[in-house]
């Protein structure tokens, strides 16, 4: 008899589903690329810095701006010791960006750029401007009444100070191009000229 009962109690619990883990489902949904349904699992956990910022990562990428940035500044207000919080205040910077905000962003990058940061951090913050000077530069879409015109000034001042930062050669590569980009949309010809000419010295110096 108890042979048998052991023998059920093993094929329940080989048969029986256990219980999942909100927060891993979520992190599959994500990997996934199913945002609605990352979002419904992380709006059920609640005190958890990590989930808070997966949360507002979800909403963003399922393009819902505006709620990821509420979600961004949420976990960072109930949350002001967490090591998410450089990566939620980017990610709302990305948000305002995205919903044409652009000032507000702007106060973000400035607060942070104010900040003492290792190298990887700067790194970070480098990546988030280049974004920012990129998204100020494009073209709008044709029919895209509410579009903002491109920014050139603000981009090229943007990458300059990017230029000054402690970068990845890598890094310097694409903005000095950039630079030399945004000086000739300026009608900076001859800058455009000088800058273009230090691109090929620093890394293409047999051309």
């Amino acid at each position: 008899m108890k042979t048998t009962m052991l023998r059920l109690f093993t094929i329940l619990l080989c048969v029986a589903p256990l219980s999942a883990d909100p927060l891993s489902e979520a992190e599959q949904h994500l990997q996934a690329r199913e945002y609605a349904e990352a979002v419904g699992k992380l709006e059920a956990i609640r005190n958890n810095d990590y989930a808070a910022y997966l949360h507002a990562t979800a909403l963003f990428l399922g393009e819902d701006f505006a709620a990821a940035e509420g979600a961004a500044k949420a976990m960072l207000k109930a949350h002001p010791d967490s090591r998410w919080n450089l990566k939620a205040r980017f990610l709302m910077a990305r948000a305002l960006i995205e919903q044409r905000k652009h000032k507000q962003a702007e106060a973000i990058f400035a607060g942070e750029a104010g900040r003492i940061f290792s190298t990887e951090r700067k790194q970070v913050l480098a990546e988030r401007l280049i974004e920012f000077a990129d998204k100020l530069s494009e073209e709008p879409a044709p029919g895209d009444l509410d579009a903002l015109p491109p920014d050139h000034a603000k981009a090229h001042e943007i990458y300059q100070q990017v230029l000054a930062m402690e970068i990845t050669r890598d890094l310097r590569d694409d903005i000095l191009f950039k630079t030399g980009l945004a000086q000739g949309k300026l009608d900076r010809h001859a800058d455009a000229i000088g800058t273009f000419r230090k691109y090929l010295a620093e890394f293409d110096p047999s051309w």
